[in-house]
């Protein structure tokens, strides 16, 4: 009877509260439909004010209070929680990288102090030092670049999804997105296999790579992943001026120059890379970079210089491998003629060597018969205006004056005698236009590439003709400067260009000229072959792109002129 009471109860309260009766009868339905819509037509009565009621503030009761106290203190203690988890987790990281950072240490001092072991000579341990240097260098460049990629690749990706809302066609910049949207499916309708998956690795690496390059403000080539290139490739050497032992000394363990060298010391009677004693006070204040006296005499600078052009290539194997396959065309100017000619295999490096000793010969017995000669450069005035000055020079000092060499656009390499240069030098400074000039030192050599020196293309010409037996055609396309003929094409009889070898040496050359064709022949990946980066210097000022990717086998990075005497 109690249950049943209780039973009454609830359902009593339940019918007041929520309107329908669960425990009615089904046939009462129809009676409550006619109370409730008559209940609905009737006026809601008027309450008074005593029968209206406040609503409960939940604040007001304890028990609320308390649970919100708790969990706000449940909460704050999970904060506090992640919180001490993310310190925790950064100090490990912290600890890990320091001991990665120590262990890197270690294993680099115990390095260096094996190379530093290595190093028997003073020579070699320098080189041992400077090696050590250049790692070290390198390795703060590429964390700087690690450092340096997530700031860049967040700006690509910034970047990448303005793009998408301006194209809502296209995938989204997110790797994994447009893999997933270009992922193929198999049969059952499952992914396919990894390939796109490695493929949209391979693509996010690469532009992460370009993001951090473009960050950096240099330009990062990663051979791991982008394809081996396949640019035609021209070797370029220089000429006389590019004085200096500093790449032949950096190469003269390398491959075939070990040889080169023995052949040269038994030409010269003496080592080119001992070291020069002391003769007078005066070498004291030369400076380290100062070239040896003996390098300013024709008959002896001039082999060395074609030795350390073909050490050049022996050191563009180190470093490049696989440029001499994509070679399709050599250039030479002035001296660097003979080197191009023999890594063309027109000849053997033995010829060419003596060819080099007896060009330097005929050209100091040359400037022997006239002592007065000397060298000017200019830059800044067409080539027009610059053939009148001279002209002019010329009737008015009655000497030679003539542009020896057009090195590019407005730049020039004028020769003739001592009294024509420096009239010359007295006009160019007052002419309008005119950006630079600047007189060569008597040691630079005298009028070349002028009709002054006649005697030495007769002696030179001879010497060509008698070796003419030794030549071949070559197997790569010859760049010489030439006016007359600005390429010879592989395969072209010796016969008909010997006399354009001894012709250099009378008449001016066309730097300028040579490389426009090679360009045009399609050459876009160029390699100077001798020190001082003298070349390149010219190519900023003859193509932009070419200069941008053109790299110099000198062994430093910077071009540090030399003092000569």
């Amino acid at each position: 009877l109690y249950t049943l009471a209780q039973i009454l109860e609830n359902k009593t309260q339940v019918r007041n509260m929520a309107g329908w009766d669960p425990f009615a009868d089904p046939a009462d339905n129809e009676l409550d439909f006619v109370q409730s819509k008559a209940t609905c037509s009737r006026t809601p009565p008027v309450q008074t004010p005593d029968e209206i009621k406040e609503p409960l503030n939940p604040w007001e009761d304890e028990v609320f209070v308390q649970l919100a106290l708790d969990a706000a203190r449940e909460e704050q203690e999970r904060q506090a929680e992640l919180q001490r988890e993310a310190e925790e987790r950064q100090n490990r990281d912290k600890e890990q990288a320091q001991n990665q950072l120590k262990a890197r240490k270690t294993r680099v001092a115990e390095r260096d102090r094996k190379l530093l072991l290595e190093a028997k000579t003073p020579a070699e341990r320098k080189a041992a030092e400077r090696r050590i240097r250049v790692q070290e260098k390198a390795y703060r460049e590429a964390m700087a670049a690690v450092r340096g990629a997530p700031a860049a690749v967040a700006a690509m990706a910034q970047e990448n999804s303005s793009d998408d809302e301006l194209d809502p066609g296209r995938p989204s910049g997110n790797t994994a997105d447009v893999a997933e949207a270009k992922r193929p499916e198999d049969k059952d309708g499952e992914a396919a296999p990894d390939a796109e998956d490695e493929k949209a690795k391979r693509q996010s690496f690469e532009r992460a790579a370009k993001a951090m390059a473009s960050h950096m403000g240099v330009n990062i080539k990663f051979g791991s992943l982008q394809p081996v290139s396949v640019d035609p490739v021209g070797l370029l050497f220089p000429d006389q001026c590019s004085r200096s032992l500093r790449l032949l000394s950096a190469a003269r363990n390398l491959g075939n120059v070990p040889q080169m060298l023995e052949s040269l010391r038994a030409l010269l009677n003496f080592d080119p890379l001992e070291k020069e004693p002391l003769e007078c006070v005066w070498h004291l204040f030369r400076g380290p970079e100062a070239i040896p006296v003996w390098m300013e005499s024709p008959s002896r600078s001039q082999p060395v210089l074609y030795v350390s052009a073909l050490a050049a290539i022996e050191r563009l194997k180190q470093r490049r491998p696989g440029a001499l396959g994509l070679c399709r065309g050599v250039a030479g100017l002035s001296l660097g003629a003979l080197a191009a000619c023999a890594q063309a295999e027109v000849f053997d490096f033995e010829v060419g060597l003596h060819l080099a000793a007896a060009r330097g010969e005929f050209l100091e017995a040359a400037y022997s018969l006239q002592p007065e000669q000397r060298q000017l450069s200019v830059a800044g005035l067409e080539e027009a205006t610059l053939v009148r000055i001279c002209r002019g020079v010329e009737k008015e000092t009655g000497g030679t004056c003539r542009i020896g060499q057009h090195l590019f656009q407005d730049g020039f390499l004028c020769t003739g005698h001592t009294s024509a240069m420096e009239a010359l030098l007295a006009r160019l400074k007052s002419e309008q236009g005119c950006k630079q000039v600047q007189l060569l030192k008597p040691s630079m050599g005298g009028a070349i590439h002028t009709s002054a020196i006649e005697p030495a293309r007769q002696a030179f010409l001879g010497k060509l003709e008698r070796l003419q037996s030794q030549m071949s055609p070559p197997k790569l396309d010859m760049y010489l400067g030439s006016e007359a003929r600005p390429k010879i094409e592989r395969g072209t009889n010796p016969k008909e260009f010997i006399d354009e070898l001894a012709q250099q040496l009378v008449q001016p050359l066309n730097w300028e000229k040579a490389i426009q064709r090679m360009l045009k022949d399609g050459i876009v990946q160029f390699y100077e072959c001798g020190p001082l980066q003298q070349l390149k210097g010219m190519m900023k000022r003859i193509d932009e792109a070419a200069y941008e990717s053109m790299l110099c086998m000198d062994h430093v990075v910077t071009n540090v002129k030399e003092k000569p005497r």
